[in-house]
């Protein structure tokens, strides 16, 4: 074992190798711990020696210095605990070591990309001469591919260049995946001797075996802690809550300081605010106390070869094609199973591509079917039930225009949640979160919303956005007196275009019908039909065309006085008008001076 060590103004590293034949084992980490410990295995021994030589030279030109064999273990503090604690500089130090490691002895870097839009995840493996690359949907398996190199070091190349790629998109780097975890540094002795009576306990607590989980959820992470406590040693995980997290292993002289331990680390995770939320009872051991193991690395297991491309997802295109969707759109892969930039020519004449593309338009349809919908549940104010949108919440088109709109029952708030068991959970203007249990519940139009700039502020407060224009829609207050008992509205009159077919694809395009050279929008309120006609032209449509009033008729097309008219329809006719009106053609007024 050669040992080097590395000591500045801002860390104190150490780093060992020993050479065993065709292999090499490396341990590194702070001074004073036991660090961390890989094991690396080569075809020959030759091989083995010139890699230990060529790491060795790596360390000594980045400042290393030899000073001897393996110093005894020292630890000071339960590295388990340690690990959750530290403070920053240690944590890039740790940080520094690990990726060296990944290169020196083999494992996995993951990477992740998470924004509105999508989250993602990109692993990579740096095996001798190839890597192993794992791709995909963050919870999904992703896909796998393979690449060989002619030497290692061409590979390793191959691999850095690749990651500087995926960091360059905004991908983080979320931890590695060694093949061995080791022993970390061991927890201090707890000054004084038991009595044999409580010792007897906690080796029979100890040899029971279990896992134990705690939790920790605040506004700014979620983390988890588990600990199984295994004769006269005990393992530690520890990580963000969804992620493998990170394990250590400590033993101990007998059961009953294993035991012991393990309860101070318990209390301490307890007292720091997290939550025990289960167990996961191990099988049990014998009774008779084990002797203390000593800590140790075992060489990683042969990496089995990536399994053939899965077929999930993608359909037989023919030629060792296949094609699916990938991000929405259709993508093609190769017998090698990768996803290539685009797809070929001849793929797009086939049964499989007609087959995606028209599920592809059913989907956009359905898609905005949904924000219809449900912008006209708003518009018409229609009674909703609560088990309607507990049944569509899990779809991601429901859903999205579902986001923070105005949900009012029994209470109003911004719906952010929808759960079976639970109902809907709301955010009041107090800031505070609710759950509605009413059966029924509308979503009001804005106009209709007494405290609007409040729940306007409420929603940038939480950084939100809605998928339904409501907070923000523009809305119109009904005029009171003598403006009242008008029949129309001229403030947008005489809007000039050039081609009445220019204005008519203006009012579509907005999403109104025209009927009768004029641009209508009907609106059900309280259960009346009132509709708002604005006069936009007809006749030829390659003439030009001025705008005229904007009234509304009821259902039997009898012209309304606006004090007849409800407060959404004539907020959604002023709405329509206003928005055609801005698209007229604006003449350019010379200076009269010029």
């Amino acid at each position: 074992m050669r040992r080097f060590e590395l000591v500045d103004a801002k860390s104190s590293k150490f780093w060992e190798i020993a050479l065993d034949g065709s292999s090499f084992t490396v341990r590194y980490g702070r001074i004073g711990t036991n660090g961390q410990t890989q094991t690396k295995d080569f075809p020959t021994a030759a091989k083995a020696s010139a890699e230990h030589d060529k790491l060795i030279k790596e360390k000594t030109g980045k400042g290393y210095s030899e000073i001897g064999g393996e110093e005894p273990d020292e630890a000071e503090a339960d590295e388990a605990d340690e690990a959750d604690e530290a403070d920053e500089a240690d944590e890039a130090d740790e940080a520094d070591e690990a990726d060296e490691a990944v290169v020196e002895a083999g494992g996995t870097r993951r990477f992740e990309y998470v924004d509105a839009k999508s989250s993602k995840f990109w692993e990579i493996t740096v095996e001798g001469s190839g890597f192993t690359v794992r791709y995909g949907r963050i919870g999904a398996n992703g896909q796998t591919q393979e690449k060989s190199f002619p030497t290692a070091a061409k590979a390793k190349e191959e691999a850095d260049k690749l990651i500087a790629e995926k960091t360059g998109k905004g991908y983080a780097e979320v931890g590695g995946t060694p093949e061995a975890k080791p022993a970390e540094a061991a927890a201090p002795e707890p000054a004084g001797d038991e009595d044999s009576a409580t010792e007897t306990e906690a080796e029979a607590e100890a040899e029971a075996g279990g896992t134990r989980r705690f939790e920790y959820v605040d506004d700014k992470s979620s983390k988890f802690w588990e600990i199984t406590v295994d004769g006269s040693a005990f393992t530690v995980c520890y990580g963000r809550i969804g992620t493998a997290g990170q394990t250590q292993e400590k033993s101990f002289p007998t059961a009953a300081k294993a035991a012991a331990e393990a309860d101070k680390l318990i209390a301490s995770k307890t007292g720091k605010g997290y939550a025990e939320v289960g167990s996961a009872p191990a099988p049990k051991a014998s009774s008779a106390p084990r002797p203390a193991a000593a800590p140790r690395a075992a060489a990683p297991p042969p990496k089995p070869k990536a399994p053939p491309p899965s077929t999930e997802g993608f359909l037989d295109a023919g030629n060792g094609y296949a094609l699916g969707v990938v991000n929405g759109a259709i993508a093609a892969r190769n017998a090698a199973g990768k996803v290539l930039a685009s797809v070929p020519k001849q793929l797009k004449s086939t049964d499989a591509y007609e087959m995606l593309e028209g599920a592809l338009e059913l989907l956009a349809t359905h898609a905005v079917e949904c924000r219809e919908d449900v912008e006209g549940w708003m518009l018409r104010s229609l009674p909703v039930p609560r088990a309607v949108l507990e049944a569509i919440w899990v779809d991601p088109d429901w859903q999205s225009p579902l986001q923070n709109v105005i949900v009012a029952g029994a209470d109003t708030g911004i719906l952010r949640a929808v759960e079976g068991g639970k109902g809907l959970g709301l955010v009041n203007l107090d800031g505070e979160t609710v759950w509605l249990t009413d059966e029924i519940v509308t979503l009001p139009h804005p106009i209709l919303l007494e405290e609007l700039d409040d729940w306007r502020g409420l929603l940038t407060d939480l950084g939100a956005s809605q998928g339904t224009a409501q907070l923000f829609r523009e809305t119109f207050l009904r005029p009171e007196g003598d403006a009242a008992e008008k029949s129309s509205v001229d403030e947008f009159s005489d809007g000039a275009f050039d081609l009445l077919a220019q204005a008519n694809n203006e009012a579509r395009k907005l999403g109104y019908r025209v009927s009768g050279g004029c641009a209508v929008c009907r609106v059900w309120e309280g259960g009346v039909q009132t509709e708002a006609r604005y006069y936009i032209g007809d006749g030829d449509p390659m003439y030009e065309t001025s705008t005229g009033d904007l009234s509304w008729v009821d259902a039997r097309q009898q012209s309304l006085k606006i004090s007849q008219v409800g407060p959404v329809a004539f907020s959604e006719g002023m709405r329509m008008a206003s928005a055609i009106y801005a698209k007229r053609k604006i003449e350019k007024q010379e200076d009269a001076d010029a």
